[in-house]
C-alpha cells in the first residue's frame, strides 16, 4: 500500500492521572475534602473540589495534556485560590490547581500529560494541600466554579468502595459516606406525602455565597468532619423522612434505604 493511502495512526484518549502522585491507579492521591458540603473548624461551605493533602514543595503534575489558559498569583496576604492555573484539554474540559507554592508554567504552555506545572504550598489555604477543580468547560477561558463537577468524574478510583449508608432519627437522615469515594450528586428525602431533593451541581451553580447557605431545597445540610476515612452527612427535613434515595454522578443509585 502507498504511504499516502496508510490509515492514519489510531489516537487512543489518555487516561488521567491522580496530580499528585503522577499515577493511573485507583486512589492513587489521598483525598482530605470531598467534592460538596464539608465542614471546616469554625464553619460549614460547599466545596467545588477536591483536596489532596502533600507537604510543601511536593510536585504537581497536569492530569492531561492542554494548554495553561490561567495563571494566578497570590497577594500575600488573601484567603482564596492563592496561587493558581488552569489548564485547558484537548477534549474541552478542564482542570484548575489551587493554592500552589510555585508556579512552573506560564499562561499559553502547552503541557504534557505528568509535567510538572507547579508545587503543592499553601498560598491562599490555612495548610499545605492542592486544592483540583475539574470543569466540563470553560466560560472564557477563566475558573469559575459555578460550573465545576466532581473530579472524580475522570479519576480513577475504586468504585466498589462507594458503600453510602443511612440511618434515620424524627426529622433527619444521617448518610455515612465515604472520604475517598464520595461520588454523591443527588440526594432525595421523602415523607409519606413530601419530598425534598438536592443536587450538587445546581447547588454550586448558583454562586459562592449561596452555595454556603446550609438550607438547600428546603432541607438543612449539616457534616460532620471526617474520621477513619468517612463522614457523616445528615439531612434535616420539616417532616419526617420515610425514605432516602442517594444518586451518584454517573446517574446510579448508590442507596435506596427506608426507616
Amino acid at each position: 500500500m502507498p504511504v499516502d493511502e496508510q490509515d492514519p495512526p489510531v489516537e487512543v484518549p489518555e487516561t488521567p492521572i491522580w496530580p499528585v502522585s503522577g499515577l493511573k491507579a485507583t486512589d492513587a492521591d489521598s483525598v482530605h475534602a470531598p467534592y460538596g458540603p464539608r465542614m471546616l473548624p469554625a464553619s460549614y461551605d460547599f466545596h467545588a473540589g477536591i483536596d489532596l493533602p502533600a507537604p510543601r514543595g511536593t510536585s504537581v503534575r497536569a492530569v492531561l495534556s492542554g494548554t495553561v489558559v490561567q495563571v494566578g498569583t497570590w497577594n500575600g496576604t488573601s484567603s482564596g485560590a492563592g496561587n493558581s492555573i488552569t489548564i485547558r484539554h484537548e477534549s474541552g474540559l478542564a482542570t484548575s490547581y489551587l493554592h500552589l507554592d510555585e508556579i512552573r508554567v506560564m499562561n499559553g504552555a502547552q503541557v504534557r500529560q505528568g509535567a510538572v506545572v507547579g508545587t503543592v504550598g499553601s498560598t491562599g489555604a490555612t495548610y499545605p494541600h492542592l486544592h483540583l477543580g475539574y470543569f466540563p468547560s470553560l466560560i472564557n477561558n477563566a475558573r469559575d466554579e459555578r460550573v465545576s463537577r466532581n473530579p472524580l468524574e475522570i479519576l480513577p478510583f475504586d468504585t466498589s468502595a462507594q458503600m453510602v449508608t443511612a440511618s434515620f432519627d424524627s426529622l433527619s437522615v444521617m448518610l455515612d459516606v465515604p472520604l475517598q469515594q464520595m461520588t454523591i450528586s443527588a440526594v432525595e428525602v421523602r415523607g409519606e406525602t413530601e419530598t425534598r431533593r438536592v443536587e450538587y451541581y445546581a447547588i454550586v451553580q448558583q454562586g459562592s455565597s449561596a452555595r454556603d447557605e446550609q438550607n438547600q431545597s428546603g432541607l438543612h445540610i449539616d457534616v460532620s468532619r471526617p474520621g477513619d476515612g468517612r463522614f457523616t452527612l445528615q439531612l434535616t427535613s420539616p417532616f419526617r423522612p420515610e425514605r432516602v434515595i442517594v444518586t451518584a454522578f454517573d446517574g446510579s443509585v448508590i442507596l435506596d434505604a427506608a426507616r
